[in-house]
């Protein structure tokens, strides 16, 4: 769930602005220490807040994940609702007119990050004290209460310095609800007016190494000149980021000098390799001076060759080039199609590339999107043409049910081997057209239209991700590698194989099924039938789907992504074990979840006794259990990938989903319509957190703190259950059985990945598949 950080609004609040130029880290930096290259925390103090045992909540320097690659970087996390961690300096400020605070930061989850400047009178303020000399408070916000920041950001600002003010303290803080962030190149001082600025290629990030804009040459090094250049810019590149550093104009580094006009300098093809990093400098002449920068530049060529990014089209260039089925929005590419018709665009080669012959290299890599309720038979495919048409090849997309997305998705890797195009005769030294398109032009059912978005499309070598280590069935734990890891699954699961389940009845029991909402009665509250009396408090007293709505043909609760249900605590506090053992069992008809936070099922705060949430449309987050020693519970997610809609969930129709969670067998299960589709099997979590009224809560359809409620579930819920203990495969199965999507008995093939064949087996097969990849980085394809 999101939380907004409080903030004093009695203060100036300034959003810092992400300008394309890192600060200089240099002798007018008046903080110790602001890169952080001690590799530690010198010149800095750590305040952090009372919080209880075990909360998560660290700030350190470290080398794991940082700005250049290199050298150490501050990384603060904190998990845990309050008013943050921080590290602070005090810095002199005396008469200087104005300051420019500058950093560059990546943050990569929910809350936010933010710097802190106090500015005070009189002598040096003690950090840790609210002292009566304070004059004002400036509050940068660096990053906000959203997802990730899409990368590492150059934040900058500058500001007047109030007349009287002597001291400033700059505050580094990771605010309510922040999990991480990471700090480098902090600089508090003089505005360094002599130091250029970077525009491109920005630090740390991959460029192709020729693009169709300049064909026949290598990346362009571009940059802003310094306020104070008066004369000749000195370009400085190479491979190793000392050498270039320490480089002058004697060295091989050194590459041209350029007039004060001229901010750019193109490199040649055989100045560049693909896969290789590089780094630059300029020096920038002020006066009768050469100023040596503060900064150096890193950047990489990649593998790949951009097809096209849609970026420089404007409102209508795009139908030039794509042809009059083709429309550009937000710098992508979009299809509006109809079932009916054969829609397509496409694009000659030599509008797209400086070459035809496409040989070199191993995929077609795409981004795409569909949209809600994307019916089938449509899909979306791709064809290249070679020859000017005499040969010509077509690949479909493999999984057209995870087209059906909502608008908060994010867009589908989809990577195609070029051999499949070779193999149906395309000639990859001379592709003349690619053609992409949506529907196979049989027309589809009615209603059947609407828009697909394509973009980022490019040519790629092998390489591996964890996307792409689902097509490598050798990689058992597709970390890209092959080795003990991957030896020790199929060792565990060794002649593993299907089972055959016949179904079993649950208990009746009071004690065991502890809570039963059959949904039945169609105005006001549910009624508990467990015989248990914990009867449902439901939000709006007619959110109910109408005679006839539920899975057996009665009733049905109908959140409609604005109601909910409240179940007495005293359901839970009476029985104070369900942390440990309990299965969750409901029926399910999604028309598709409208945002990424709704909530089937939330016991105690933030789900810590139980609780079941959807990322998207059949996308499960399933917590149980609490460790108050770790601050953790056990927590599974069904498919990984919890921002897409989950191409195996059936949507609007019944579906039967059962969560099952055990200590004593140290597992939690997710089934679907009887079937295990999930597995964790290192579940450890056994506290039961006693429920409240004031931040505890159990409810039905939405997540509730004492904030108030979200996360609202879109669709029908029905005969919602929960029990006392982990139910068999066979209990599952009968409660599946009873609403018509299962038969017994069942046949329950495997879900280890260690299962390479997919025949339901794991013997000398799968080991052969593994042992061809032995100790090997594997790619695709």
């Amino acid at each position: 769930m999101k939380k907004a950080g409080k903030k004093d609004m009695g203060f100036r609040i300034l959003f810092l602005v992400c300008v394309f130029a890192v600060s200089a880290q240099g002798s007018n930096n008046l903080l110790t220490n602001g890169n952080f290259n001690t590799g530690d925390l010198t010149g800095w103090d750590v305040n952090k807040p009372n919080v209880p045992p075990g909360t998560d909540i660290n700030a350190v320097v470290q080398t794991a994940f940082t700005y250049d690659g290199t050298t150490p970087c501050l990384f603060m996390r904190y998990r845990y609702s309050g008013i943050g961690i921080e590290v602070h300096q005090v810095v002199p400020v005396a008469g200087l007119p104005t300051i420019r605070f500058s950093c560059v930061a990546d943050k990569w989850a929910y809350g936010d990050a933010a710097a802190e400047i106090d500015w005070y009178s009189g002598g040096v303020p003690d950090p840790n004290v609210e002292e009566p000399n304070r004059l004002s408070r400036d509050i940068y916000i660096i990053a906000q209460n959203e997802g990730v920041t899409g990368g590492w950001g150059s934040f900058t600002y500058d500001y007047t310095v109030p007349p009287t003010a002597n001291y400033a303290i700059l505050r580094l803080r990771a605010s309510d609800w922040l999990w991480q962030v990471y700090f480098d190149s902090v600089y508090i001082g003089v505005p360094d007016d002599n130091q250029p600025g970077v525009v491109a290629p920005w630090p740390n990030s991959t460029v192709p190494r020729e693009d169709k804009s300049n064909c026949g040459y290598g990346p362009t090094l571009q940059w802003t000149a310094a306020p104070n250049a008066t004369g000749n810019h000195y370009v400085y590149f190479g491979t190793s980021f000392a050498d270039v550093n320490d480089a002058n104009t004697n060295d091989p580094e050194y590459k041209t000098s350029l007039p004060l006009g001229t901010t750019s300098y193109t490199l040649s093809l055989a100045q560049v390799n693909r896969g290789q990093s590089y780094f630059w400098r300029v020096d920038e002449t002020v006066g009768s001076n050469v100023i040596k920068s503060e900064n150096v530049w890193p950047f990489s060529v990649g593998n790949f060759t951009w097809v096209d990014r849609f970026n420089n089209y404007g409102d209508y260039g795009i139908l030039d080039v794509w042809g009059p089925n083709s429309t550009v929005a937000d710098f992508n590419m979009q299809i509006n199609y109809n079932g009916a018709y054969h829609d397509d665009v496409n694009a000659n080669i030599s509008d797209l590339l400086c070459s035809s012959n496409i040989s070199a290299n191993a995929m077609l890599v795409l981004m795409i999107k569909g949209h809600d309720n994307m019916k089938g038979p449509n899909d979306i495919y791709v064809k290249l043409e070679s020859n000017n048409g005499a040969q010509s090849g077509t690949v479909h997309f493999s999984e057209p049910n995870a087209l059906n997305q909502q608008s908060y998705e994010p867009m589908i890797l989809w990577p195609i081997a070029l051999q499949e195009f070779a193999s149906k005769g395309v000639v990859l030294t001379n592709v003349t057209k690619i053609t992409i398109g949506v529907d196979n032009g049989s027309g589809g059912p009615p209603g059947d239209a609407g828009t697909v978005t394509i973009n980022d499309v490019r040519l790629d070598y092998p390489w591996c991700s964890s996307t792409l280590a689902e097509l490598i069935p050798a990689d058992f734990t597709k970390d890209c590698y092959v080795g003990m890891d991957d030896l020790d699954l199929l060792a565990t699961n060794w002649l593993a194989g299907f089972t055959v389940v016949t179904a079993v009845a649950p208990s009746t029991l009071p004690s065991k099924r502890i809570l039963w909402y059959r949904f039945d009665e169609g105005i006001g509250n549910p009624a508990d039938s467990s015989g248990n009396g914990y009867n449902g408090l439901i939000s709006y007293p007619f959110a109910w789907g109408g005679a006839g709505s539920g899975h057996d043909g009665t009733n049905c609760f109908y959140p409609n992504n604005l109601d909910r249900v409240t179940i007495p605590i005293a359901a839970i506090n009476d029985h104070n074990t369900i942390g440990a053992e309990c299965t969750i069992s409901f029926w399910l008809k999604d028309p598709g979840q409208t945002d990424n936070d709704s909530e089937i099922l939330q016991i105690g705060r933030d789900s810590n006794v139980v609780g079941v949430w959807m990322g998207a449309t059949g996308a499960f987050n399933f917590r149980s259990g609490w460790d108050s020693n770790n601050s953790w519970g056990d927590n599974m997610d069904y498919p990984t990938q919890q921002n897409f809609t989950n191409p195996d969930h059936p949507q609007d129709v019944w579906v039967h989903y059962a969560f099952v969670k055990s200590v004593s067998g140290h597992y939690q299960k997710i089934y679907r319509n009887g079937r295990l589709i999930a597995l964790n099997d290192n579940a450890t979590a056994s506290e039961t957190t006693k429920l409240d009224i004031t931040n505890n809560f159990a409810t039905i359809g939405a997540w509730h703190w004492s904030g108030g409620t979200g996360g609202y579930c879109d669709g029908w819920i029905d005969d919602f259950r929960i029990y006392s203990y982990a139910l068999s495969p066979g209990e599952v199965l009968y409660l599946a059985v009873e609403g018509g999507t299962a038969t017994s008995p069942m046949t329950q093939g495997l879900i280890t990945p260690a299962d390479a064949t997919g025949n339901d087996k794991v013997d000398f097969l799968d080991f052969a598949v593994m042992a061809q990849y032995w100790l090997q980085n594997v790619v695709w394809p």
